[in-house]
């Protein structure tokens, strides 16, 4: 896809995809970021959606940002949306604008769990977090949960 350029939409919707499950996606490349938008955008129906996100910090990130803007997404409903796992965030700019982009957009959303890449984030955790919890959410009840894996472990 990404040799020919990555459409907004696919030409036919994914209405059979309730579960969409990705590794090693950096939000920081252009047609990683467009990618994921467009089957996101394609499949009306997603209950679920898991992500491993991978840091990469490219000169692109301001197209990605583009991308990510809710304005641009005006035309789309996340209406079946209920959970959420973004795994190894980093704290990058176009990874929270995707975070941003999920809450705002998913209206019974119930459960967002984000889990911090312990290996990149030392002291940003805070920061994240104090981010995180002024995002605007369509879904009053979603449960935005912030894990550190480090201090999962006994």
């Amino acid at each position: 896809m990404a040799a020919g350029g990555v459409p907004k939409r696919l030409p036919i919707t994914l209405s059979h995809l309730r579960y969409l499950k990705l590794y090693y996606i950096c939000f920081g490349e252009v047609d990683e970021a467009s990618f994921v938008l467009c089957l996101i955008r394609s499949s009306p129906n997603l209950e679920k959606i898991t992500i491993e996100s991978f840091f990469c910090e490219t000169a692109a990130m301001d197209r990605v940002l583009e991308l990510l803007e809710v304005q641009d997404w005006s035309d789309v409903s996340l209406n079946k949306l209920r959970k959420v796992e973004i795994l190894k965030v980093s704290g990058t700019k176009p990874e929270m604008e995707f975070i941003k982009l999920l809450l705002a957009k998913s209206s019974v959303l119930e459960r967002m769990l984000i889990e911090m890449n312990t290996k990149m984030v030392t002291d940003k955790g805070l920061g994240i977090l104090k981010e995180l919890i002024t995002f605007r959410r369509a879904s009053p009840q979603a449960d935005v949960t912030f894990r550190n894996p480090n201090e999962d472990k006994v």
